[in-house]
C-alpha cells in the first residue's frame, strides 16, 4: 500500500493536503503529520495545507496555508479524515488532477469517486492511527513535529483514550511515540486549554441540560450558538456532558439558523449509531451524529425514546 501512495505523491510537484469541514484535532494533527511527511522526503515538491485548522493548536504546529484557486488544477489533494464529498472544508479539492483519500470513518453515500488512493480503516480510532501505520517507517525520514502531530490526534478522537478499538492498537502506538521522544505534556496541555468564549459555551450546557432516565442531553439554541461563533462547530462540546454518574448516553442538539438541528450522540458502551443512522446520520458505534435534520416538535423526545429502548434492549 505505502509503495503506491509513493508512486503517486512522486508524479506531482504541487502537493494540497485537505481537512473536513469543523476541524477538529484528529484532522487538523493529520494535515499536520502529512504535511511534515512529504517536506521531509521529498525535497524539491511544494507541500500546502488548508482549512481553517484548530486555532489553539497553531502555536503547538503552525497556521494553515491561502492559496490561490489556480494551484489546485496541477496538483494532488489529499483528503485526511473524511470520506464524503460534502464534508470537505475547501471544496476547491474538486479542481485537483488527481485525489488521495485517507479516513477512519463508514463509507458513506456521497464517498469522494474516482480516487487515485484510498485508505479507509473504519476500526481504527482515528486517522493519526492509520497515519502511523502507513508512514512511519525505517525508511523515511520522520521529525519530532510529525511524532507529536500523530500523538495529538490519537488522544484527541479517542478523547484521552476513551474510545479505543477492540485491539487497543492506539495505546500501542502511543507507547512508542513517546518512546520516540513526543513531549506528551505539551500535547495533554494543549488539548486542555480554553477560551473566555469557549468557557461560556460549556456553562451554558451546564445550566441547561436534561436528564431522562440514563440519557443526559442539552438543547442549544441558534441564539447561543451564533452567540459564540468564534469557537467553531458547538458539537465538539458534546462530552461536557459525559462525565456525570450513572449516565450512559449523552447529546447535543444544535438549532441552526435553517430551522434544522445538528446533533452529537456519545455512549459509554452501548452503540447507537443505529439511532444516528434512522434519522439520516452514521458514524462510529459510540461516537456518531447527524449533520442535519428538519426540526419537528416531537424530534427530540422521540430521538430520547429511541435511544431509552436501545439502553433497555429493546429493537428500533
Amino acid at each position: 500500500m505505502i509503495n503506491k501512495f509513493i508512486r503517486l505523491l512522486n508524479k506531482y510537484d504541487n502537493i494540497i493536503i485537505f481537512g473536513h469541514m469543523n476541524c477538529d484535532g484528529d484532522c487538523f494533527s493529520s494535515q499536520i503529520a502529512m504535511y511534515e511527511f512529504i517536506k521531509n522526503n521529498f525535497k524539491n515538491k511544494k507541500v500546502y495545507l488548508v482549512g481553517s485548522g484548530v486555532e489553539k493548536m497553531f502555536s503547538l504546529f503552525f497556521k494553515p496555508h491561502v492559496l490561490d484557486d489556480e494551484i489546485f488544477f496541477s496538483s494532488l489533494g489529499i483528503a485526511l479524515d473524511f470520506n464524503e464529498d460534502y464534508r470537505c472544508e475547501d471544496q476547491r479539492i474538486f479542481n485537483c488532477k488527481e485525489l488521495a483519500v485517507i479516513d477512519h470513518h463508514n463509507v458513506g453515500p456521497h464517498s469522494i469517486n474516482n480516487t487515485s488512493f484510498s485508505y479507509i480503516d473504519n476500526s481504527a480510532s482515528s486517522c493519526a492511527s492509520l497515519l502511523y501505520k502507513l508512514l512511519v517507517k525505517k525508511c523515511f525520514k520522520i521529525s519530532n513535529m510529525m511524532l507529536t502531530a500523530l500523538f495529538y490526534g490519537i488522544v484527541a478522537d479517542t478523547n484521552r483514550f476513551m474510545y479505543l478499538e477492540n485491539d487497543l492498537r492506539s495505546l500501542t502506538i502511543c507507547k512508542k511515540l513517546i518512546k520516540l521522544g513526543v513531549d506528551y505534556k505539551s500535547v495533554y496541555q494543549n488539548i486542555s486549554l480554553t477560551s473566555l468564549s469557549s468557557f461560556k459555551v460549556t456553562s451554558y450546557i451546564y445550566s441547561n441540560f436534561k436528564i431522562d432516565n440514563k440519557v443526559i442531553y442539552c438543547v442549544v439554541p441558534k441564539e447561543i450558538k451564533n452567540a459564540f461563533l468564534d469557537v467553531g462547530y458547538i458539537g465538539k462540546y458534546v462530552n461536557t456532558l459525559g462525565n456525570l454518574n450513572g449516565i450512559e448516553v449523552w447529546i447535543l442538539f444544535i438549532e441552526n439558523d435553517d430551522d434544522t438541528l445538528t446533533v452529537e450522540f456519545r455512549s459509554k458502551s452501548v452503540g447507537v449509531v443505529s439511532i444516528a443512522k434512522k434519522y439520516g446520520g452514521g458514524g462510529h458505534n459510540l461516537a456518531c451524529g447527524i449533520q442535519k435534520i428538519n426540526f419537528k416538535n416531537d424530534l427530540i423526545s422521540n430521538i430520547i425514546k429511541d435511544i431509552n429502548k436501545v439502553l433497555n434492549g429493546e429493537g428500533i
